[in-house]
């Protein structure tokens, strides 16, 4: 059986053929006519995406999408806002809001399927780096440093370098992945798995691999730990 869709729109004729459409795809799927409705069905099941009008009785799909993300089972379910609303502060919002995407009524199902076979991919791929990422081991050595992943702490010898958290998880993720060339929107999917504004190399990324590098290298400029591949993303080299 393919991956399980929740389609919620208040507009009955639209969610049957949007229903029919993606079970015609290969795709599981749930109805709801409003957000409420949604609300009731997520309490039971967890779908592996969500698309949803905004405009709906009881409860409209912004209450609807920070409900969402508001619950820690559901904060990584892609979501798609659809809806009759093309107005340009209408976008804003919801690419402010950090929706996954945003289609316009009327709109080509074919579109609609390749959005959402997109976003069901990312999500895939978000999950089986996080597996890839994981390390029975808490302690690793990179070097002169030593990196304790349960006490949370950095040290050279007896001195403790202070991280700040994402820093702190952004060496972690590296040293997990020693030796391999970790491609930029790889980290920051790393970093920030549950934020599509963020999921994309960015000047963010950039900042704290410098301020990182300023606190473990010798020569931040000739950086001898956390090199740059570039075009590609960064290595860490534990036995520099």
């Amino acid at each position: 059986m393919g991956e399980l869709i929740l389609a919620v729109d208040d507009n009955v004729l639209l969610l049957q053929a949007l229903r029919l459409r993606l079970e015609m795809t290969g795709y599981q799927v749930l109805t709801a006519p409003d957000g409420r409705a949604a609300l009731d069905l997520l309490k039971t099941t967890t779908p592996n995406l969500i698309v949803a009008d905004i405009m709906m009785p009881n409860l409209d799909g912004w209450d609807l999408y920070l409900r969402v993300r508001n619950d820690p089972r559901l904060t990584h379910v892609p979501f798609i806002f659809l809806t009759a609303r093309a107005d340009a502060a209408s976008i804003q919002k919801g690419k402010a809001l950090g929706a996954d995407d945003f289609i316009t009524k009327p709109f080509d199902p074919h579109e609609l399927v390749a959005s959402i076979q997109g976003r069901l991919r990312r999500a895939a791929q978000l999950d089986r780096l996080a597996l890839a990422s994981q390390d029975t081991s808490d302690v690793f050595a990179i070097s002169d440093l030593l990196l304790d992943l349960s006490a949370h702490r950095l040290s050279r010898g007896a001195t403790e370098i202070p991280l700040t958290p994402i820093e702190f998880k952004l060496l972690a993720y590296l040293a997990r992945n020693a030796g391999r060339v970790c491609a930029t929107y790889e980290i920051a999917g790393a970093l920030y798995p549950y934020d599509a504004q963020l999921c994309t190399p960015d000047e963010t990324l950039r900042a704290h691999i410098k301020n990182l590098r300023q606190k473990i290298e010798s020569d931040s400029a000739n950086p001898r730990y956390i090199v740059t591949v570039r075009g590609v993303g960064y290595r860490l080299d534990t036995k520099a």
